[in-house]
This record gives C-alpha cells, structure tokens and sequence, in this order.
C-alpha cells in the first residue's frame, strides 16, 4: 500500500498536458513470512497526458532496523502497471544485497476531495541473493 505524502507538478508549455514534477509518498509492505517494512518513496516524473518515464527510490526499513534501498526507471502508461527495479543497497542483514524487485501488479485507488494525490497497492516480489557470511 502506498500514498502520496507530497506532491509537486510544474505545468510545461511545450505541449498541451505536458508537466514535470516529484513526489514523497509512504508505504507498507508485507511479506510472505510475515514481516512487514514501511517505506518512503521519493520520485520525479515527466509526463505528458499522464503518461511517461518516471524514476522512484524506496528506502525500506524493518523493525530491526535494516533497510533495503530499491531503483525503478520506467514508463507510467496510466490504470495498472508492472515494472522490475533494482536492489542497490542494504543495511543490517541486507547489507551487500544484490537483486531486483519485480511488481507484477499495481492498482491506483480513486483520489478524495482534499487528499494530496493518488494512493494504490501492488503484488511483487524480491529476489536477491546476500554475501556469504
């Protein structure tokens, strides 16, 4: 589950529909062994129509206090989306991981009236490997 904390978009006047912007959100995951991570999302995007390349930094933090920092570059089409991400860093128990995170499904949630922008959930997966200790 994620949500949009803050949000900026800046109108660009080279074609109709055209802006530029970033956005923090926050998070929760939920893994299948029953741990949990919250998470802060930090992204920017350039969109025309609501469509176009964005670029996202999860920083994911478990109750011991280890964090798993994942990247995605990808294009929004609008609706539903998928992507795979890179694992660039971890600290604690993660630390030296190597890996992606694929997101097979994600579904945008309707906006309420006063809300900062979209919130949704998605289904995905980590598949990483750690150092030898």
């Amino acid at each position: 589950m994620c949500w949009v904390v803050k949000g900026d978009m800046y109108p660009v006047s080279d074609k109709e529909g055209h802006a530029v912007g970033s956005t923090v959100r926050g998070a929760f995951y939920a893994f299948e062994n029953g741990e949990v991570a919250t998470a802060t999302v930090v992204g920017t995007f350039d969109f025309t129509k609501g469509k176009g390349p964005f670029v996202n930094y999860v920083n994911m933090n478990f109750e011991d206090g280890s964090s798993i920092m994942i990247k995605t570059q990808a294009t929004f089409g609008g609706g539903s989306s998928g992507w795979t991400s890179e694992i660039i860093k971890g600290t604690g128990r993660f630390e030296g991981i190597k890996g992606i995170q694929s997101t097979s499904k994600f579904k945008f949630l309707p906006v309420e009236k006063g809300e900062p922008g979209a919130k949704g959930y998605g289904e995905g997966s980590l598949t990483f490997t750690l150092p030898s200790k």
